[in-house]
């Protein structure tokens, strides 16, 4: 979870989560404890099998996805928390695992393994620093609390944190390797995923709920008809966060340096960009059913906890919403400088085919195989 009053500042954590009737909730709970305390890690042979299986299921997930694969790593060339993720779920996890199952092979490295695992659970899985979030109605609160408090006695107390909130550990700091890069990464498709990341906030500019609306014009109009209608693309998606990161990224693409060049067209599109009052309306209440939608409990209980560990107020929020209603044409023309200061980062990451990749090789630093 990141910080989003401080750019740059997240904290990693584990979680594990459980839905259950309310008569179930202890044997939850049970179960909860049973694979953060007892898992057996000196079965090697289980241990072989888990870490080959592991590898084989992100590989696949990896290339298969490959829009999320080449939007998480140019995210990370700037962002910490990105980078963080990208070393726990993405390329970089890969080419751990794939050590790793090289590792594992031998009984002795197994079991080596198996004995840092073990060690590395006991150091993780302690009471101090634990944080619950339960969603359900009001009235099966105590009862929960009373339950959840003997499920943590449980667990080693551990050290405590120096944290100013005492329900919340101190933000950790990693040294991130955040550096301006343009990766491609070649597999067997056909296609390919081109993202291009940046962020505004290094050029002074402030979020706004008005980029909500600005994701829905460019989502909806410029990116559809050119890089899905002309480009021949199955689609394209763009955010912006709170922290001040913007992404562009194509999905099952044939294009390559065009899908780019239509991405730095954007600040020029929208200095030019007319729209009717009816449209702009249109796009404004598009953007509001996004924020406020209706939720399912499970849907609820996840924005809830995800707010607090963000530290994402519900003042913030409402300004946020107040400013997508606000938003008008004008307010779209001055984004402009928002998307010329993510595109000038020109932090580049490709995944898709070789050939199509070497037919534009000039345009990476890096270029590898993924797999």
């Amino acid at each position: 979870y990141q910080n989003v009053l401080k750019h740059g500042e997240y904290g990693p954590y584990i979680m594990i989560n459980a839905s259950a009737l309310k008569e179930k909730m202890p044997r939850a709970l049970e179960l909860m404890e049973e694979i953060l305390l007892r898992t057996d890690f000196s079965d090697t042979k289980r241990l072989k099998e888990l870490v080959t299986e592991n590898r084989s299921k992100l590989l696949s997930t990896l290339q298969n996805g490959g829009h999320a694969t080449a939007l998480l790593r140019a995210s990370s060339y700037n962002s910490p928390v990105s980078w963080y993720i990208d070393q726990v779920m993405g390329i970089e996890f890969f080419r751990f695992l794939t050590e790793l199952s090289e590792t594992v092979e031998t009984e002795e490295g197994a079991a080596e393994t198996g004995r840092k695992l073990q060690a590395l659970s006991e150091k993780l899985f302690r009471k101090s620093g634990m944080i619950a979030s339960f969603t359900a109605p009001a009235e099966d609160f105590e009862e929960f609390e009373e339950r959840f408090i003997r499920f943590t006695d449980a667990f080693p107390a551990g050290e405590a944190t120096a944290a100013e909130d005492p329900y919340r550990p101190s933000l950790a700091r990693w040294t991130a390797d955040l550096s301006k890069k343009q990766e491609a990464f070649k597999t067997a498709a056909q296609i390919q995923y081109v993202a291009l990341v940046g962020n505004y906030r290094a050029t002074g500019h402030a979020y706004t709920g008005a980029l909500k609306v600005l994701r829905k014009i460019l989502a909806d109009e410029y990116l559809w008809i050119n890089v899905r209608v002309m480009g021949g693309a199955y689609g394209c998606m763009c955010t912006f966060g709170r922290s001040g990161g913007g992404t562009l990224v194509s999905y099952r693409d044939p294009n390559l340096g065009g899908t780019l060049a239509v991405y730095r067209g954007i600040p020029e599109y929208l200095r030019n960009l007319e729209l009717s009052e009816r449209d702009m309306t249109n796009y404004v209440i598009g953007a509001i059913g996004e924020l406020d939608h209706p939720m399912s409990p499970p849907h609820k209980g996840a924005l809830s906890f995800q707010a607090y560990m963000e530290h994402v107020s519900g003042e913030m929020r409402q300004q946020e919403r107040d400013e997508v209603l606000a938003a008008d044409l004008e307010t779209i023309h001055s984004l402009a400088e928002y998307l010329e200061a993510i595109v000038a980062c020109n932090q580049l990451c490709v995944v898709g085919n070789a050939g199509k990749i070497e037919e534009e090789k000039e345009l990476f630093e890096n270029i590898c195989v993924l797999g």
